[in-house]
């Protein structure tokens, strides 16, 4: 029940998990692995203020591909918009003379992403339908 995330406010225990992937403006190459390196820290830091976790990440020459773990009470969308938004001013700033080499509008990222539900990812290997019969047979009645 470790990685259940527990929500305080509503009462919800609760495993969110997505693969979200997004690519760079017309699918420009301009990656390296200095600036995939500065992009996982700096989403890193922007998740944080979301409450939420990213599991893994990876990425190539024009995308970036996050699992991420977060609360119910967000709306993912905004959540995403803001690591795109805030990303992208951070590594354009970060790495303007590389950047600068590469035609593109200001926009670093494409408007679209793909977000996909998945099953969650626990540390101890647990399958979604284990983390449910985990907490029915864990969970105490309230007297």
């Amino acid at each position: 029940m470790d990685d259940i995330t527990r929500d305080v406010y509503r009462y919800a225990d609760f495993v969110l998990n997505s693969y979200l992937a997004i690519t760079t403006k017309n699918r420009i190459k301009c990656f390296n692995n200095e600036i995939l390196l500065f992009l996982k820290d700096t989403f890193d830091v922007i998740a944080q203020r979301w409450d939420v976790r990213i599991i893994e990440f990876k990425g190539g020459g024009d995308y970036v591909c996050l699992l991420l773990d977060y609360p119910h009470r967000i709306n993912i969308s905004s959540f995403i918009m803001a690591l795109k938004g805030t990303s992208s001013v951070y590594t354009r700033k970060q790495f303007k003379d590389h950047l600068a080499q590469f035609p593109s509008n200001s926009a670093l990222w494409e408007r679209h992403y793909c977000l996909v539900s998945t099953e969650p990812k626990t540390t101890d290997g647990k399958s979604a339908q284990q983390i449910v019969d985990d907490y029915i047979a864990n969970k105490k009645l309230k007297t």
